[in-house]
């Protein structure tokens, strides 16, 4: 008879018997009595092999051994085999049931998460969260220019840069569950190139950053009139083919930093936010007394539009499109397909 190993943190349990006595219950497993090795930790992944032995004082011998894998989506699920072959064959066949676990796990996770997705009530969340992180992060960049513009020396073209790529990290840390914090129009459309955002759901991202940035244009404007030129995006130290060449070179690092984060180990956990704000910063800080350092159409449009000059806008439009999908095609070069962790990531999906 097999004892339930069942444990409030480890719902499967992937167990091949050795010769001799059942298995004696352990009320917790892990509790330091046992050695183990590890396949590789992580939601999802086969967790380590404990060894113990059948006797009630539990002294460790060769056999049997015993898998833990991590899941959810099942309690008290004991899988059982006769273990006649040779240690080899042990860890093979352990291995075997974790990434058929494994595949079961996922799949159910990406059906829980697409019904997540898709449902109305999470759409407008989503949506809501576009507008507000947008407003905000539109807010401080432009905000901090033309307090620039009026404050008579009290902060530098440095710490409003500065401001403006931590807005962007603490929006992404406290609106990348809900909606991804996409917060840019290219950011967007690049997700959806990419494979991991669906293109249906673009156009409604596109006019909820519209109506965020603008709706914080026209506070500003109302709060501090025209000073600054409403930090609006300027060539002030190149020409307009300069200007468009840094911008796409900007705006392709950028989405790259996004792209290469959302990818990996969800996002690098939300830690993802300090590299894609860090990179805010330095490219506005190094870029930004010569062209602005937008790579942000809505960032862009937003001031112009409010003031009246859409004259240069156009660079600040295609540069950050055209540089999106640069970073999308070197994307493709650095990690292959696209990854469950990058469509998680762009839909706003917690991790496991």
């Amino acid at each position: 008879m097999i004892e339930d190993f069942s444990d409030p943190l480890l719902d499967l349990i992937a167990l091949r018997q050795g010769r001799g006595s059942p298995l004696t219950a352990v009320p917790r497993l892990g509790v330091g009595r046992f050695g183990r090795q590890t396949f590789g930790p992580g939601p999802g992944e086969c967790l380590p092999l404990w060894i113990f032995s059948a006797p009630p004082k539990f002294s460790p011998v060769p056999t049997p051994l015993v898998a833990v894998c991590k899941f959810s989506f099942c309690k008290s699920s004991v899988l059982t085999k006769s273990n006649s072959g040779s240690c080899t064959d042990v860890l093979v066949g352990l291995r075997r049931d974790c990434e058929i676990a494994n595949r079961i796990y996922h799949d159910r996770v990406e059906t829980r998460d697409e019904a997540a997705f898709h449902d109305p009530a999470g759409v407008w969340r989503r949506l809501f969260a576009e507008v507000w992180g947008t407003f905000l992060t539109v807010l401080v960049t432009l905000g901090g220019l033309m307090n620039l513009a009026i404050s008579h020396g009290q902060i530098s073209y440095g710490m409003a840069k500065l401001a403006s790529g931590l807005a962007v990290t603490a929006v992404i840390y406290g609106m990348g569950a809900v909606s991804g914090a996409h917060i840019n129009p290219a950011v967007t459309i690049a997700f959806a190139a990419r494979g991991n955002f669906p293109w249906a759901r673009v156009p409604g991202y596109l006019v909820a950053q519209a109506v965020g940035g603008l709706a914080a244009a026209y506070l500003l404007r109302a709060l501090l009139g025209d000073a600054g030129q409403m930090g609006a995006s300027l060539p002030s130290s190149v020409g307009l083919g300069a200007a468009l060449a840094l911008e796409i070179v900007l705006t392709a690092g950028l989405v790259n930093t996004i792209l290469g984060t959302a990818s990996g180990a969800r996002n690098v956990g939300a830690n993802g936010a300090l590299a894609v704000g860090f990179y805010v910063a330095l490219a506005g800080i190094w870029a930004g007394p010569l062209e602005g350092a937008s790579m942000n159409p809505i960032r862009s449009f937003a001031p112009d539009l409010v003031r009246g000059d859409l004259s240069t806008t156009w660079v600040y439009v295609v540069g950050p499109l055209v540089g999106a999908m640069i970073a999308v095609g070197f994307e493709w070069i650095l990690k292959g397909r696209p990854t469950r962790e990058g469509a998680r990531a762009a839909r706003g999906e917690e991790a496991d």
